[in-house]
């Protein structure tokens, strides 16, 4: 429903729900812009980082780290560095300190995530390291993969191309798994376009990047603050979803995800770190078993039930190629 086929009421609830969550920004807003708002303004990065000496590192797309000096800015003292860590922890009514939460994980006013971290972790008390991660906002059509040699590195590429197609198409279970900026949310938002566009599709990020040019039926969840990703997994299942995109698994709701496969849900997505396609398992299985309710689950057992499940997985290197393309065979 557009805004202006809103009732008198709903448009009045929505504006006093803007001025309450625009005050609570404003503090983060101005602290973000006075640091960093000349960075985040550029075009085709993927991370801002500030080390504690008065350098701030930017790293372009194509992989390349990029020096800036920022000793003559007063906005990178101490106490208006301690204030951008203190606004990053309110947003999300989280804690910083040099004492017993040296380590913040929050996010930017406008969904940038934000990795803060104060001694003792650091090596003095003058030393705030700060990395923002920059959410790729691009969305390209699967044939630029292709023209570009996406899959040139597999010895089966044509079989391969066929098999993400037809796979995505039919149900299957989709893993991409990487490092760190090897692109594996912008290969995901590419192979969407192969979901059948009356299937209804229910996304689950921290950051927004899923992108929906070619669906109508979708619904976007995201978690973060008191709100896990585990706790947005098992409402879309009450959400009626043709399709669940995960964003990124990480920790234990790992084993969650392991149980929306396990009920037959098909035609998950999701993206992970990992350095090859038996590594992505091994990986799975761990995070898994760091959930409670895994702890009676052998290791060896988690493993092979997600070799049951997964159905692909695509692995990214960081040059942004595909080196490996796991299908089960069985």
């Amino acid at each position: 429903m557009t805004e202006d086929r809103l009732s008198a009421e709903d448009k009045k609830f929505l504006e006093v729900e803007r001025a309450l969550k625009e005050a609570a920004l404003n503090p983060l807003r101005h602290a973000t812009e006075e640091l960093f708002g000349d960075f985040l303004k550029m075009e085709n990065i993927t991370e801002i980082c500030y080390n504690g000496n008065k350098v701030v590192w930017v790293l372009k797309n194509n992989g390349e780290w990029q020096p800036f000096d920022v000793r003559d800015r007063k906005a990178f003292s101490l106490s208006r560095l301690m204030h951008f860590a203190r606004c990053c922890a309110s947003f999300k009514k989280k804690t910083i300190d040099n004492y017993e939460n040296p380590i913040l994980s929050s996010n930017l006013a406008n969904g940038e995530r934000v990795q803060i971290v104060l001694s003792p972790v650091t090596v003095n008390d003058e030393t705030i390291s700060i990395s923002i991660r920059i959410p790729s906002k691009t969305t390209y059509p699967h044939s630029f993969f292709e023209e570009q040699g996406f899959y040139n590195l597999l010895d089966n590429k044509e079989q391969a191309i066929s098999a993400i197609k037809d796979g995505i198409a039919i149900g299957k279970n989709v893993i991409v798994c990487g490092g760190t900026g090897s692109g594996k949310t912008t290969y995901i938002k590419s192979i969407m376009e192969f979901i059948p566009k009356e299937e209804r599709i229910i996304s689950i990020e921290d950051t927004e990047e899923i992108v929906f040019k070619h669906h109508k039926n979708y619904t976007q969840l995201f978690f973060g603050g008191n709100i896990t990703s585990a706790d947005c997994l098992k409402s879309c299942l009450r959400m009626r979803p043709d399709r669940i995109i995960l964003g990124e698994l990480r920790s234990s709701e790992a084993y969650d995800f392991y149980n929306v496969l396990c009920s037959g849900h098909k035609g998950t997505l999701t993206t992970l770190h990992a350095g090859s396609s038996e590594e992505a398992f091994i990986r799975l299985a761990n995070m898994s078993s760091s959930n409670s309710a895994a702890r009676n689950i052998k290791f060896e057992s988690l493993i092979e039930g997600f070799k049951d499940l997964i159905d692909m997985i695509v692995h990214i290197n960081h040059h942004k190629q595909c080196d490996e393309f796991y299908i089960k065979h069985r």
